[in-house]
C-alpha cells in the first residue's frame, strides 16, 4: 500500500497528516535526486511516479498491466522463498491517461481512493515495467490508508479485486521459466542496477 502500507505512526515520526508527510519526503527527493535525472520533470505527478519507482513512500501504488511481470515482482527475492506470495488484479471502473490528472488536483478530497493512473513513459523503468498506477487523496489526518482485502472501501472504483496466491515452494521453478521468456531484474529495472541484480541473483542461485 502507499505510505508505507498505512503501518506507520505518522505522530511517532513527527507529522500530524499524511500531506506534510508526503509534502517533506517529496521536496528531500527533488533536491537530492536532480542531479541524476536526465530532465527535470514537468509535473508534481511525474515526480511523483518517479519517486514511487526508486522506493520513495508516496500517495501512489504501483501496477502493471503485464501479469507476468506482476508475478515477477511476486517471487522475485529468493529469501522470502519459505512464505507465500500473492498476485492481486483490479478491474477498475474508470481510468485516466496522462495530462488528464492535472497536478493542480493531486490531494484533494473529491479525487476517489483507487482511482487508476497510466502515465506518460517518462523513465525507462514506466516502460520496461508497463506501468498503470491507482491513487489515493492525502488524508488530513493521519488515519492509516485502509488496506486492499477491505474491498467494500473502494467499490466506487473496483469492479473486480482478486488475490492470487503463490506458494512459496513454487517460486523458484517460477524465476527460472520467467528468466526463460526474458523477464529478469535486467530487464524490469534496466540500468545498471538491474544488470548487477541479475548477476548477483544468477550467482546466488548456484550456491
Amino acid at each position: 500500500m502507499p505510505f508505507l502500507g498505512g503501518r506507520s505512526n505518522l505522530a511517532e515520526i513527527g507529522y500530524d497528516n499524511w500531506k506534510i508527510f508526503q509534502d517533506d519526503i517529496l521536496s528531500k527527493f527533488k533536491k537530492y535526486a536532480l542531479p541524476y535525472l536526465g530532465s527535470r520533470p514537468e509535473s508534481q505527478h511525474d515526480w511523483l511516479i518517479i519517486a514511487q519507482h526508486h522506493g520513495v513512500p508516496t500517495t501512489l501504488l504501483d501496477w502493471t498491466t503485464n501479469p507476468l511481470k506482476a508475478l515477477f515482482f511476486a517471487i522475485e527475492d529468493p529469501s522470502l522463498d519459505d512464505e507465500d506470495g500473492a498476485v492481486w488484479a483490479f478491474e477498475p471502473r474508470t481510468y485516466l491517461e496522462d495530462f488528464t490528472l492535472l497536478p493542480s488536483l493531486l490531494g484533494y478530497d473529491y479525487l476517489r481512493d483507487f482511482l487508476c493512473y497510466f502515465p506518460a513513459h517518462i523513465t525507462p523503468r514506466v516502460i520496461a515495467q508497463e506501468s498503470c498506477f491507482t491513487f489515493f487523496p492525502l488524508r488530513p489526518s493521519a488515519k492509516p490508508v485502509p488496506p486492499l482485502e477491505n474491498i467494500k472501501y473502494y467499490k466506487d472504483e473496483v469492479v473486480k479485486l482478486v488475490k492470487f496466491r503463490i506458494p512459496g515452494e513454487s517460486k523458484e521453478m517460477c524465476r527460472h521459466e520467467l528468466a526463460k521468456l526474458g523477464i529478469s531484474h535486467r530487464s524490469i529495472f534496466p540500468g545498471l542496477d538491474g544488470v548487477a541484480i541479475s548477476i548477483r541473483r544468477e550467482i546466488e542461485a548456484q550456491w
